[in-house]
């Protein structure tokens, strides 16, 4: 498993808009699997045409309508108004008019419903059928059946003039297999090398267990289908509204690569698990992705039921996770979401951050399969850990101690006792901090720039500037 910069992590959680510093962050790199579909079947919004749309004002104005009324009323033609309400009839917009209204597919009507009454305010009844004094123009040979009737969706149809129609595209997919998540759909305008550059499909018992029933989770309802593989109604990339896998259908699986010099890189992508203290015995758990330079949250995982239910709670992910630092088991959360660990001389310099100010940082560490960060507030196991602290963070500190070696130290003791919330280590002064900084090379100049301010300037101040 490679390693993961936690604090790169972190950084781009920031940038995702996340409020508080987590507890906890767990990642690991997962591969791609690009899904190549045949035939995706999707619902798109259509203009109506004008004479579907006469056939259907026709069938409102007259109650019933039939191929010989059609000719009659609008002379389109025996063959063509026999045709037109077939069509009709087949895309649900009527129903034949002796039986009991047809039941209208669910799925379809949903859709349709969401596509056509984007502009009826809500509550509106659609207008009763008006009467007409239309003349017929002619006499028509056309049959008189079917007898039909304007259907609920063909009202719809009528108000909006539009309809909602079923396409069917080809597309290629892009998966996380474990947990099943949709990531975007791939443009092939975009692709640098033809199908046959393409590796070949993976054979059916390589093929993770997810993507094998694919054809079920995409035929979920919208919500369902969300909570189950991450797409909901819309998906970025295809035109219209998802309905589903035509069944019969065929799909492959390839894990997505790229080529770099000659040569397939399996394509990545980082999924983040961030813990966040909510009270003292309790983690809330939100799952991310990074993908492209990018972390973006994905609410549609469940991101507690990826680990296990120990592991969910501050005490439980502690006894879990393996570091190289001894983590004892009696420590505690702070009410900032911190674990407070004490640390040697050795030990805490390290753990108090890279700058020149102490602060949390992330303990590096292991869960199982995981990357782990464990945001730790480090503090002295004893006086001479809090005075290594002291040095180590002075030694930081170099062009502020050639401005003023006594206030940086001061600065230095202040932010120490503040992080630590208490003053119980009797922290060295400046001059201690002037002897036992000596051996460190890089710091001799701001040293002697002290020495010269003591011994040559302070005494001659008053001399050369009387009061």
């Amino acid at each position: 498993m490679s390693a993961i910069n936690l604090h790169a992590v972190a950084a781009l959680l920031y940038k995702a808009g996340i409020t508080g510093d987590p507890t906890a962050i767990l990642a690991r790199d997962l591969e791609l699997f690009e899904v190549e579909f045949a035939a995706l079947e999707c619902m798109q919004e259509c203009e109506l045409s004008s004479a579907d749309w006469a056939v259907l004002a026709l069938a409102r104005a007259l109650g019933r309508i039939s191929p010989v009324l059609v000719d009659e009323y609008l002379g389109l033609g025996d063959t063509v108004s026999e045709a037109i309400v077939q069509r009709l009839l087949g895309e649900q917009l009527l129903q034949h008019g002796g039986a009991d209204p047809v039941q209208v597919e669910v799925g379809l009507l949903a859709l349709a419903r969401r596509f056509l009454t984007k502009g009826l305010s809500s509550g509106s009844e659609l207008a009763p059928p008006p009467s007409t004094r239309a003349r017929k123009l002619h006499a028509s040979r056309a049959p008189e059946v079917p007898l039909c009737r304007l259907s609920e969706l063909g009202n719809i149809a009528l108000e909006r003039r539009a309809i909602p129609q079923r396409r069917v595209h080809k597309a290629r997919l892009v998966f996380l297999a474990e947990p099943l998540l949709f990531i975007k759909v791939e443009d092939d305008r975009q692709q640098r090398y033809t199908a046959r550059h393409r590796l070949a499909p993976l054979p059916p018992q390589d093929v993770p267990h997810s993507l094998r029933t694919l054809d079920s989770s995409l035929s979920l309802p919208a919500d369902q289908r969300m909570a189950a593989c991450g797409i909901g109604t819309d998906v970025a990339g295809l035109s219209g509204q998802l309905v589903g896998i035509v069944p019969g259908s065929q799909w492959e699986v390839r894990r997505l690569s790229r080529r770099v010099d000659g040569q397939y890189q399996t394509q990545t992508a980082t999924l983040v698990l961030a813990a966040f203290h909510v009270r003292h015995d309790e983690l809330r758990w939100h799952a991310y992705l990074q993908h492209g330079g990018k972390v973006q949250p994905y609410p549609q995982i469940d991101a507690a039921r990826l680990i296990d239910a120990q592991t969910r709670r501050p005490d439980g992910l502690l006894a879990a996770v393996h570091s190289e630092l001894p983590l004892p088991a009696s420590i505690s959360l702070r009410g900032d979401g911190a674990y407070e660990v004490p640390c040697n001389g050795r030990q805490i310099a390290s753990m108090l951050g890279e700058g020149d100010r102490p602060c949390d940082t992330l303990l590096q560490a292991r869960l199982e399969s995981w990357h782990a960060g464990l945001r730790v507030h480090a503090t002295p196991a004893d006086c001479d850990a809090a005075h290594q602290a002291f040095y180590a963070l002075l030694s930081r500190s170099d062009a502020a101690l050639r401005r003023h070696f006594e206030a940086t130290c001061a600065t230095v003791a202040g932010s120490l006792t503040a992080y630590w919330g208490h003053d119980d280590y009797d922290l060295p002064s400046a001059d201690e901090a002037a002897v036992n900084l000596w051996p460190q090379v890089w710091l001799r100049a701001a040293l002697c720039m002290r020495r010269l301010e003591r011994d040559l300037v302070s005494p001659y101040a008053d001399e050369v500037n009387p009061t």
